[in-house]
């Protein structure tokens, strides 16, 4: 059985909505670009990533997140090219960033075990140089 089938056996996709993985995995190139994310689980995702929560990595502090230009400046000294969450999670950011991408009605997998997971919007947003 393959992980996609036991997915959906079990009730839950495991990963953020499948169309936003898919749509990153297809339109960014792994070589040259890194994602960074508000959402704790992105299985599936091909492309380099880093959750952005102090508790979960070590490379952009709670210092960083503090601020938005302190975060700014972390995404860029870490190689993070893009991001991806919640419409309203990167506000702060909007005249740094570039909507590419967006889901009104993405599964948020990994929510909850035996039951649907949530629709939620979504969206990628690229860093503007």
């Amino acid at each position: 059985m393959t992980l996609a089938a036991l997915a959906l056996v079990i009730g839950s996709s495991w990963a953020v909505g499948d169309d936003d993985i898919a749509w990153m995995n297809q339109h960014l190139d792994p070589a040259r670009h890194r994602v960074g994310t508000t959402f704790k689980v992105i299985g599936y995702l091909t492309i380099p990533s880093l959750v952005l929560d102090p508790t979960r990595q070590l490379e952009i502090g709670p210092a960083d997140l503090a601020t938005p230009d302190r975060l700014l400046a972390a995404c860029r000294r870490q190689g993070i090219t893009h991001l991806f969450g919640a419409p309203d999670d990167f506000d702060t950011l909007r005249a740094h960033l570039r909507l590419l991408h967006a889901n009104s009605a993405s599964r948020l997998g990994g929510v909850r075990f035996f039951r649907e997971p949530p629709a939620e919007a979504t969206s990628v947003f690229e860093i503007i140089p």
